[in-house]
């Protein structure tokens, strides 16, 4: 894989998991202008764009695919007769 293309990669990656400009010029290592030349192009930008979204998106589908157990740990702790800060301290715990 040339070098630019392996770059640009990790600078996507880390631009997408919120790094700053410095951050993620060090881990891609390029230079801090080169991370700024980059997001000045709109096919980079579209990119970065669209791993943002993706990553949105596989966080959004987690978090709803546990809700539902979520919710019903609450209910049954709202159902549990022990105290309130013994339930709550069990749910930590958990």
């Amino acid at each position: 894989m040339p070098r630019n293309r392996r770059a640009d990669e990790l600078l996507l990656k880390a631009l997408a998991c919120g790094s700053s400009v410095e951050s993620a010029a060090q881990a891609a290592g390029v230079s801090v202008s080169t991370v700024r030349r980059r997001l000045r192009t709109a096919a980079f930008r579209k990119k970065l764009q669209a791993l943002k979204a993706d990553i949105t998106e596989r966080a959004a589908a987690l978090l709803a695919a546990a809700s539902g157990e979520e919710a019903k740990t609450l209910v049954s702790l709202l159902k549990d007769p022990a105290p309130a800060a013994v339930r709550l301290r069990a749910a930590l715990a958990g």
